[in-house]
C-alpha cells in the first residue's frame, strides 16, 4: 500500500482530473492522467467499480495488489502527476502478479508516465 501523502483525499481533485486529464487504456486497465506541477508529489487512486467485482473484499484486494504496483515502481514514474487507475478486469483478483504488473505498466508506458531505469 502507498503512504497516504500519495493519495487523492476528496473528490474535487478526482473531478478536475476527469474533466481534463488525458487517457491510456488496454483491455483491463485504463489511466487518466494530468500534470500538476503545484504539488511536491504525485497523486494516484486506483478505481473498481461494483459492476465489476461486488463484493468489497475483491476490489480491495484488487485496489491493495495495484498500489503495489505503483509504489514498487514509483521511482520509475513521472513525478507531479495525478494519476488514476481504472480497472476493468475481475481477474485481477487471481492472475499472477508478475502478469498484473506487466498489464498496469504497459499503460503507464503507453500514457508517457513510466520510463525504466537502464
Amino acid at each position: 500500500m502507498i503512504h497516504r501523502k500519495y493519495r487523492f483525499h476528496g473528490h474535487g481533485g478526482l473531478r478536475y482530473l476527469y474533466k481534463n486529464g488525458q487517457t491510456a487504456r488496454n483491455r483491463s486497465v485504463m489511466i487518466r492522467s494530468i500534470e500538476n506541477p503545484t504539488r511536491p508529489r504525485s497523486r494516484y487512486v486506483v478505481i473498481i467499480a461494483k459492476k465489476i467485482v461486488k463484493s468489497a473484499v475483491g476490489r480491495n484486494r484488487i485496489r491493495r495488489r495495484v498500489y503495489e504496483v505503483l509504489r514498487r515502481h514509483m521511482s520509475e514514474l513521472t513525478p507531479h502527476h495525478d494519476i488514476a487507475v481504472t480497472v476493468f478486469a475481475a481477474d485481477f483478483m487471481t492472475i499472477s502478479g508478475a502478469e498484473l504488473e506487466r498489464s498496469v505498466l504497459e499503460v503507464l508506458s503507453q500514457a508517457h508516465l513510466y520510463r525504466p531505469k537502464q
